[in-house]
């Protein structure tokens, strides 16, 4: 964990976000507040490993469904 003050953070800010890719960063300010920045990596698709499935329907019947099914409501 690296802990940095206000003014070193005021003056070099990108520093702040490459150092938080590798370990948290406390920022301390003058008031005595302290923050933590953290680095938040995205979640993979949930759907990333589904398959896809072999089928006889086109995609245009798929489309004709949709579009029945949405006509009812």
């Amino acid at each position: 964990m690296k802990t940095l003050n206000y003014a070193d953070v005021s003056l070099n800010f990108p520093f702040v976000f490459e150092t938080a890719l590798k370990e948290d960063v406390v920022l301390n300010r003058n008031d005595g507040n302290r923050f933590v920045i953290i680095s938040y990596k995205n979640k993979k698709s949930p759907f990333e490993n589904i398959k896809g499935l072999k089928t006889s329907v086109t995609n245009k019947e798929i489309v004709d469904m949709v579009k029945e099914t949405r006509a009812r409501y």
